[in-house]
């Protein structure tokens, strides 16, 4: 289904404006439909973008990591977590060349799922090693919508895990002690 004006594609456009020429930006989608409308809300700015979904193939898979890693002019990829939430390297530069300038400096959520792995995963993306600038992240929801839910219950078990974690290495330290 696609809606005449969509809110979030609004604020995507004001990321088009505010962008730093060098900096590059992870777009996530759990719809391809608005994979299809950023991506085409791009190029008609004149900006470089790939997509990465369900239904690209795997040569294309390979081509959009390698444009958005290694060409200063393709500054956008918009793909969906599933897809691309593991196995997939988006620092936006080819690794320890230090002539290279350009960054993924910012991960930006259109819609996310309930899978609070899948977020920690694609967030991930960004955060290799190697990467030598800090990363922020975004996430553009429709207040008072799923959109607010679906953020909380996600951030509640990110923080669960790592309060599971931090029992786990305590538990570990009093094993250890006896």
């Amino acid at each position: 289904i696609s809606f005449a004006e969509n809110p979030k594609f609004e604020a995507v456009k004001a990321l088009i404006e505010e962008k730093d020429s060098d900096d590059k930006t992870i777009i996530w989608s759990n719809y391809v439909e608005d994979i299809k409308g950023i991506y085409d809300l791009l190029t008609t700015a004149g900006e470089g973008c790939v997509t990465f979904y369900g239904a690209t193939s795997f040569e294309d898979r390979q081509r959009a990591e390698w444009r958005f890693n290694n060409d200063p002019t393709c500054r956008w990829f918009i793909g969906n977590p599933s897809a691309g939430g593991t196995g997939l390297n988006l620092r936006g530069h080819p690794g320890d060349d230090e002539s290279v300038t350009t960054n993924c400096t910012h991960v930006v959520y259109i819609s996310q799922d309930w899978s609070a792995l899948k977020r920690e995963q694609s967030e991930d993306r960004a955060h290799r090693r190697g990467t030598r600038t800090p990363v922020r992240v975004t996430e553009i929801r429709a207040p008072g919508t799923i959109d607010d839910v679906i953020s909380e219950r996600v951030a509640s078990k990110r923080l669960n895990a790592m309060q599971i974690l931090d029992i786990r290495d305590i538990l570990a330290e009093i094993r250890n002690l006896v």
